[in-house]
């Protein structure tokens, strides 16, 4: 059983570095809690959790790579970053993750996974005259801001396939589409296409029961 104590003693151990974990829900956690306290809901099942990612931050955008890092803090997530599952065996229940930066490789056991295959352009693409030759993964070649193919100027790219500096989303698709359609109805008239996608996309994580934050930024990666 849990031991009472007062306030005062309270304030002393967290002093002397004691951790706080607080087992509310999250809504209630965020009208208020002590500083620097993990929230572990009594209705969230205990247990150890492993976020791999092969990027070097947890966002692309420092200002919510941040907000991300106090979140994943607050759950007591293990994080590994520029690191990738590279194997697994089913029956025994057991991943290898490998970490790019030092060279290392971990052998991880699950209860759940949840994994998220490399996105890639389709073969047909990747290997076709319209691939970006920048592009590892095979995306179509586009203007950044015309979305116009730089060697097939009849040809425009959006969304997933197309290799931009920018989130894949459909907010994404959103703002482009308007561009390409009125770009590929200048250059059927034999006019240069003058609309401009702004780079602008939108990708909210969603950081618990409730609460989410509004990931929206443009292609320099500043949050619009």
């Amino acid at each position: 059983m849990a031991r009472e104590v007062d306030l005062e003693a309270f304030a002393a151990a967290l002093a002397a570095g004691g951790v706080v974990v607080d087992v509310r829900e999250p809504g209630e956690y965020l009208a208020g809690h002590v500083p620097g306290a993990r929230l572990m809901p009594l209705s969230v099942p205990a247990g150890r959790i492993v976020l791999v990612i092969p990027d070097p931050a947890l966002f692309e955008v420092p200002a919510w790579s941040e907000v991300l890092e106090k979140v994943d803090a607050r759950y007591g997530t293990e994080v590994r970053l520029r690191s990738e599952m590279t194997a697994i065996d089913g029956d025994a229940r057991e991943l290898t993750v490998t970490d790019h930066a030092a060279g290392t490789k971990e052998t991880l056991a699950y209860d759940l996974l949840h994994a998220v295959p490399p996105q890639s352009a389709p073969d047909w693409v990747k290997t076709g005259p319209l691939a970006d030759p920048a592009s590892p993964q095979g995306f179509i070649a586009a203007d950044r801001r015309t979305l116009q193919h730089p060697r097939h100027p009849e040809v425009f790219a959006l969304g997933d396939v197309a290799n931009l500096p920018t989130s894949k989303t459909g907010a994404a698709v959103r703002k482009q589409a308007p561009a390409v359609a009125a770009n590929l109805l200048a250059v059927m008239k034999g006019a240069e296409p003058t609309s401009r996608y702004d780079g602008y996309t939108s990708c909210p994580p969603v950081t618990g029961g409730h609460p989410a934050f509004p990931g929206t930024f443009r292609a320099c990666v500043t949050p619009a």
